[in-house]
């Protein structure tokens, strides 16, 4: 056997030359191997981190674009919009709407119908019927 293992009984020993031979043999493969491997891991390194640049770039591009005041302004009326019209369709919603058009309506009509029904009210109290007076 020339690899530097031990010789079976049947065949002699190698000499001490073949076995460094040997041994020189493989530790050049060993050291071509491990150079081999070290270049195609550089060369995917790189072009990972081509990849990785390339979409960090286009993730900065996105960002600055969301951040615009121009896309937050359309996306905040889209999803107004949006809710407006789900909501529409809950019978819910429309109960509460007229709940509250009636509200607003009433706190603005008010005044106006109190001293529509009882016109003599600002003379009984001197002139403080409650904040607002309509005809002055």
């Amino acid at each position: 056997m020339t690899d530097g293992r031990q010789a079976s009984p049947t065949q002699p020993a190698p000499s001490a030359a073949l076995r460094r031979a040997g041994r020189e043999q493989r530790k050049q493969d060993l050291l071509l191997a491990s150079a081999v491997l070290r270049a195609q891991a550089a060369g995917d390194f790189h072009l990972l981190a081509d990849q990785a640049d390339g979409l960090g770039r286009r993730w900065s591009a996105l960002r600055a674009w969301f951040e615009g005041p121009a896309l937050r302004t359309g996306a905040a009326a889209a999803s107004a919009l949006m809710l407006v019209v789900v909501l529409r369709r809950l019978r819910w919603f429309r109960l509460a709407r007229w709940a509250w058009v009636g509200w607003r309506f009433w706190r603005t009509a008010s005044p106006w119908v109190g001293a529509w029904l009882r016109p003599g009210l600002d003379r009984q109290h001197g002139g403080r019927a409650g904040g607002f007076r309509p005809g002055r």
